[in-house]
């Protein structure tokens, strides 16, 4: 498992993600699960590496995001092959079918005056497509990873913020907080964290 989680609000949308990779042999190593692929389009996912990183394969070169190429991806293009990569046309045959268990991913983009925040996910033989909209003074999130993890994060968020509306730097805080408690009882995550963002000055590109 890993540790990812969207924030939307009207101001803007943010994806968090832990670094660890879980080898099957019980090695781990490191990797990104959140990209921003362009000026209005972040993408994060868990589970599979090899079958999400797939969905960019038409955009690296030599394994490594290229941004000649994301810089004209848009929001419906991508959610298209997502779709086509995610989404089983025979539930039935479903424990025949190449596509693992275990796959989530979000994508987000600012589009008609509104972050957008959506998220796949095919668990078992079960598919799931959820979006949110930003709406003022209202703060959503997404959390992708075990159920503790997102009990942490609503626990620290009024803390974090004192009541006001949170910024990208309290949710970033927040974070680092759930992945420093979560490494002492998951450990599929690590305390190491990215986050990519979209905001109204279109100035998320940073990562630590």
């Amino acid at each position: 498992m890993s540790l990812v989680i969207g924030v939307l609000c009207d101001e803007y949308v943010l994806l968090c993600g832990d670094t660890q990779i879980n080898y099957g042999n019980g090695n781990k190593g490191l990797i990104s699960k959140v990209f921003k692929l362009n000026k209005n389009l972040i993408w994060g996912f868990t589970g599979n590496v090899e079958r999400n990183m797939n969905i960019l394969s038409p955009y690296l070169t030599n394994e490594s995001l290229d941004e000649n190429k994301t810089a004209g991806i848009t929001f419906d293009e991508l959610c298209n092959t997502i779709e086509n990569d995610y989404y089983l046309p025979d539930l039935e045959n479903y424990n025949t079918t190449h596509i693992p268990s275990g796959l989530s991913c979000f994508i987000a983009c600012y589009k008609n005056n509104h972050f957008i925040l959506q998220r796949y996910s095919v668990i078992e033989s079960h598919q799931n497509k959820d979006t949110l909209i930003s709406e003022p003074n209202l703060l959503h999130h997404y959390v992708m990873g075990v159920t503790e993890h997102e009990i942490n994060f609503c626990k620290l968020l009024p803390d974090k913020v004192s009541g006001n509306f949170p910024s990208i730097d309290d949710i970033v805080g927040v974070f680092q907080n759930v992945l420093d408690i979560g490494i002492e009882f998951d450990p599929t995550i690590n305390n190491c964290m990215e986050y990519v963002y979209l905001d109204l000055g279109d100035k998320g590109d940073k990562k630590i």
